[in-house]
């Protein structure tokens, strides 16, 4: 693992997630509307696009394997700092925000 989080190799992570796993802040649950690389209309780095989330941070021994990796809104991302985040409480089949964690049957 490398020390440093960034270039290349971020940005090829952060692609495949985006075009693979929903949408979902999985800090504040909230939707992602903006994705890698947006920006303000003054160049400014937008506050609510996309990032990588380490569910468990590297300055914690966690790892840039996918199973570590999320998406975030870059904002949540960075007030979270370092601190592991738990997942969201599931009532009924359901995470308290509203999406199905039911399994799907595979035909």
């Amino acid at each position: 693992m490398s020390k440093q989080w960034a270039g290349h190799h971020a940005q090829r992570i952060l692609a495949l997630l985006w075009r693979n796993a929903p949408h979902v802040c999985s800090i504040c649950h909230e939707p992602i509307t903006a994705g890698p690389g947006a920006r303000l209309r003054d160049g400014s780095r937008d506050p609510m696009r996309a990032s990588v989330d380490h569910t468990l941070a590297r300055s914690r021994g966690g790892s840039d394997h996918l199973g570590n990796l999320r998406l975030a809104h870059l904002s949540c991302n960075a007030a979270k700092g370092a601190r592991t985040t738990e997942p969201a409480p599931v009532v009924d089949g359901r995470h308290w925000f509203g999406v199905d964690t039911t399994p799907t049957p595979r035909h």
